[in-house]
Order: structure tokens, then C-alpha cells, then sequence
């Protein structure tokens, strides 16, 4: 879909993007102050012009930045929940979720080999001499 599209949400009412809050505060806003600057260069041709373009340029820019870190910062999140997910997985099931399962020639509930000091009859120790 273009940017101008509907807003995808389950529950929510189909409204356009461009109507979303955080559309607005992600990317309308920051290219508000930024064309803001631009006009007052325009109109204002002097130093001060200048100084106010480039204040309100670097306003637009911040605002920018610091949403996109915001969503940079919990995208972590969203990896860490589905690496926890995938661990459940593979405990639950004995592979990777993306992985084909591996025949094993031992069932997981079977009693494989016992090291010696575990089992569970007692050996007689051996007589010296």
C-alpha cells in the first residue's frame, strides 16, 4: 500500500493513514517545521532568515530522529519476544520452529545409555589380591 493508505489494525475503523496520530507525530510533524523553515528563508532573505531556517530545519530533523530511535529501540523488543517464542518452541518440540525436525534413532522418551556410576543396581566392589 502507498503512504497514503488505510491504516491496517484489527478492531480499529478504516481511516486514512495520513488521520493517524502517530503518522502525524512521526512524519507530518517533523515535515511541517522543515517546510516552515524553508518558507521563512524564502520570505525573509536576510540573516536572520538564515538563522531562523536553520533552527527550525534542525527542529524538523530532531523531531524526526528522535522518533525513528524510539521505533528503532522497541523493534528490539519485538525480536527479544520472538527469540523467546522460538526457545518455547524448541523446548516444547526438540527443533528450531524454521527447522525440519531430525529423524532420531532413539524415541525422546526412551531410556538411552546410562553412564555406569548412574545405574541403578549396586556392583560389588572387586576384591584386590
Amino acid at each position: 500500500m502507498g503512504s497514503l493508505g488505510c491504516v491496517a489494525q484489527p478492531g480499529a475503523s478504516r481511516r486514512p493513514r495520513w488521520r493517524d496520530p502517530l503518522f502525524l507525530v512521526r512524519w507530518a510533524l517533523p515535515a511541517l517545521v522543515v517546510l516552515a523553515g524553508f518558507v521563512v528563508l524564502v520570505v525573509r532573505r536576510d540573516t536572520i532568515g538564515v538563522e531562523a531556517w536553520a533552527l527550525l530545519v534542525g527542529a524538523g530533523l530532531s523531531i524526526w530522529l528522535l522518533n525513528f530511535l524510539y521505533r528503532l529501540s522497541i523493534s528490539g523488543d519485538r525480536d527479544r519476544d520472538d527469540e523467546a517464542r522460538a526457545r518455547r518452541y524448541l523446548d516444547e518440540h526438540g527443533h528450531w520452529p524454521d527447522e525440519e525436525p531430525r529423524a532420531s534413532k532413539v524415541p525422546a522418551h526412551s531410556e538411552g545409555p546410562q553412564h555406569p556410576r548412574s545405574s541403578p543396581r549396586r556392583v560389588p566392589p572387586r576384591r584386590r589380591g
